[in-house]
């Protein structure tokens, strides 16, 4: 059973970058935080390259489980979007993390509509994330579904447009993208917060400890360090 969220986005984080900005790795080291809701996470959800890649939780978009029609985000109004971005969650309450890659060229539209709603924006250059998600992968990533995208070159097209219309938002909106050395900071500029309990708790499930942070062995203090590092490899911008 899926759970619905305030009617003004407050609860909801929307998160987007293009394929291989690496904003996977983001999203999977914020959802160690209080008090992100996680139960959109499922075995049948979860993708580990051999690069070391994760992908964890739902993702929106054509071809995937939810999100078929949100390259023309848009077009939706704000009934069927709030019903289908809270389909994946089966339980209520926290901070519930939204994925999508086209999230990137809607984010007036998200605003719009859900003016409490948090957004965090993942920036790499074309060639990086190009680079790096067929490093991934490519298209033999199994989750999530990339078949939308058909070949090569339209995905360097759609990284192209992903980019593009992150920069644009950000100049109108007065933002701008920076490398962080602490996730902390972006957390709490969420209205998050990592805690040595919650790494503990979430870290010794069996996903994170075989494939997550959870591998670290120094216990949750060196797990958190482990995870506040990880803005290192990228450049973020919120609103």
């Amino acid at each position: 059973m899926s759970h619905t969220f305030a009617d003004d986005g407050s609860g909801v984080i929307f998160i987007t970058g293009a394929p291989g900005s690496k904003w996977s790795g983001i999203a999977h080291a914020l959802s160690y935080a209080e008090p992100v809701n996680r139960s959109d996470i499922s075995e049948d959800r979860t993708y580990v390259g051999e690069v070391g890649v994760v992908h964890l939780g739902n993702y929106f978009g054509p071809g995937m489980e939810h999100g078929e029609d949100f390259d023309r985000l848009s077009r939706l109004d704000k009934e069927d979007l709030v019903t289908e971005l809270a389909k994946p969650f089966s339980r209520p309450g926290g901070t519930m993390i939204m994925k999508s890659h086209l999230f990137s060229r809607h984010l007036d539209h998200l605003r719009a509509l859900f003016p409490k709603a948090r957004m965090l924006l993942v920036h790499r250059s074309e060639e990086e994330c190009l680079d790096w998600w067929i490093d991934c992968g490519g298209f033999d990533i199994s989750f999530p579904d990339y078949s939308w995208y058909q070949n090569l070159d339209n995905m360097r097209v759609q990284i192209a447009r992903d980019n593009s219309a992150l920069m644009d938002f950000t100049r109108r909106h007065g933002l701008r993208f920076q490398r962080y050395d602490d996730l902390a900071v972006v957390a709490d500029a969420l209205g998050l917060r990592f805690t040595e309990e919650r790494a503990d708790s979430i870290s010794a499930l069996p996903f994170e400890k075989e494939h997550g942070f959870g591998r670290d062995t120094g216990g949750p203090a060196q797990v958190l360090r482990s995870i506040r590092r990880h803005a290192r490899s990228t450049t973020l911008a919120w609103i």
